[in-house]
């Protein structure tokens, strides 16, 4: 439901992928698939208890192209703990180094009880990003949580600008 909430509110400007993952990746819908394509790929994520975050957020971020003017985020939602997690020397090596080199801010989302808070919030705060935990997204105060997160994250992304200028030289005597 959270994906299909995130999609239903996409501006125009906003070029969208999904890559669903367990202990491997299940499933890969480049940018440039439509937002009812990946709605209905969301209907079919199924939660089998093997969660790989660290390669499928390692493989999401080979998917990105440093290109200026372009504003790039990964969304990591998760119920769950990761089943091979990684240390935070790697975290910082092999997602947060090349996040930054992309200019890819990671958000993470944790979904119930069983979220690892910790380590999502981990995957977010190498790159600059946040961290929410939501309760179910089913549940009406998740999704209003989510709405709002979303909401403010579109907000924060689609009104980024750039300034530069170039100041005269009232120092010197010339």
């Amino acid at each position: 439901e959270a994906i299909k909430l995130f999609v239903s509110e996409k501006a125009p400007v906003e070029n969208i992928a999904l890559v669903t993952f367990s202990h491997y990746i299940t499933g890969e819908y480049p940018f440039g698939t439509t937002a009812d394509q990946i709605a209905l790929a969301a209907d079919s994520i199924k939660a089998n208890g093997m969660t790989n975050m660290y390669d499928a957020l390692v493989h999401s971020l080979g998917k990105f192209a440093k290109i200026p003017g372009e504003i790039n985020a990964i969304i990591l939602m998760s119920d769950g703990l990761d089943s091979y997690p990684a240390d935070i020397a790697s975290i910082e090596e092999y997602i947060g180094g090349p996040a930054k080199e992309k200019g890819v801010t990671i958000y993470a989302i944790g979904f119930g009880g069983d979220a690892d808070s910790s380590y999502l919030n981990t995957f977010a705060a190498v790159t600059g990003g946040a961290y929410l935990y939501a309760d179910e997204p089913s549940a009406d105060s998740g999704t209003n949580q989510l709405g709002e997160f979303f909401s403010g994250l579109r907000a924060q992304v689609l009104n980024q600008y750039e300034v530069t200028f170039k100041a005269v030289d009232t120092l010197s005597y010339v």
